[in-house]
């Protein structure tokens, strides 16, 4: 009866341990064919539920048409980020930036060239950003970078350097020469008294002053009107 009832009961017990801490079960059965076919199965079973629950969480936390992080994403994975800051005693930059007259591109040359630009932006961006650093498209044409640094001036060269590089690409749309701008809100966090929603919601701040200034400029949050 052990003969049986021993990989049974193993396999009962992988599977309690993945229900209560979602520890993926691992267990070597040695028994009957049939006992040993049927932990196999078992398993099988679980492993291709966990491959779908990753490929899910992977679509709902991502832009499937740049690839970038999305909103989600980005609330969840800063907190890392605020965490490392605040023991190093660094900046928390956040950058809120929003691409200039983008309903006119979509208009004038369709919602196919729109989402060209939308790639052409990300891919510009990541350029100018280290491996590290997070960035996110969290609205239609809008995109946030998360970064830390000790540098008093970190966010705000970063966020210039985006700039050019969008003024400076290349882009022409059904044949005709296309510059893509954009208008930066950057604000330097402090992690040990601001949250991420207060960060964000100044580094926009900065941007909408940017648009009201006349946009393609890159303003920080404690220099933005009153």
């Amino acid at each position: 009866m052990y003969y049986f009832v021993s990989p049974i009961d193993r396999l009962v017990k992988a599977m309690d341990r993945y229900q209560d801490e979602g520890v993926e079960p691992f267990v070597e059965v040695k028994g009957s064919d049939a006992v040993r076919r049927l932990s196999e199965k078992v398993l099988a079973l679980v492993r291709a539920q966990e491959l779908t629950l990753k490929t899910l969480k992977r679509q709902a936390n991502s832009d499937p048409l740049t690839g970038l992080g999305n909103r989600r994403w980005l609330q969840n994975a800063v907190s890392v980020e605020i965490n490392r800051a605040a023991r190093r005693g660094q900046w928390v930059w956040v950058i809120a930036f929003d691409l200039d007259h983008f309903k006119l591109i979509n208009d004038k040359h369709g919602h196919a060239a729109g989402d060209e630009v939308l790639m052409i932006v990300a891919e510009a961006t990541q350029r100018q950003l280290r491996p590290y650093d997070l960035i996110a498209r969290i609205g239609g044409e809008e995109f946030c970078v998360v970064t830390v640094d000790s540098s008093p001036t970190f966010g705000f060269t970063a966020a210039e350097r985006i700039r050019v590089a969008l003024e400076a690409w290349n882009l022409r749309l059904q044949g005709t020469p296309t510059q893509i701008t954009a208008s930066f809100g950057v604000h330097k966090g402090d992690p040990s008294v601001e949250s991420f929603a207060d960060m964000l919601r100044k580094a926009d701040n900065g941007l909408y002053d940017a648009k009201a200034k006349g946009r393609n400029l890159v303003v920080e949050s404690n220099q933005t009107s009153k």
